[in-house]
């Protein structure tokens, strides 16, 4: 089975360790345009170092903290306005 996210938006909060990381690569190895949240910026590097993207897929870092409600509604509307359909497809939160 081909399963593929190209063009979609894909916000992961907790991208740093474990579960979180491991959704994000997943995501951006089959296409998609995935936007890694997590408190850890070094770790968040790391997590877009160690991706091996493809189709066009891609991790974009964002350094937020997830306890904090008006830090995550920035994050997501930023996230938004960048995005191809202005919106984000699927969510995951790993944090």
């Amino acid at each position: 089975m081909d399963i593929h996210f190209e063009g979609r938006c894909v916000l992961v909060t907790g991208a740093v360790r474990g579960i979180g990381r491991g959704i994000a690569h997943a995501f951006a190895a089959r296409g998609a345009q995935v936007h890694g949240l997590d408190i850890l910026a070094d770790g968040l590097a790391e997590t877009v170092a160690t991706a091996a993207p493809a189709r066009g897929g891609a991790i974009t870092p964002h350094v937020v903290d997830v306890t904090d409600a008006a830090a995550v509604r920035a994050a997501v509307a930023a996230i938004e306005s960048g995005a191809p359909d202005g919106r984000v497809d699927v969510a995951v939160h790993a944090a």
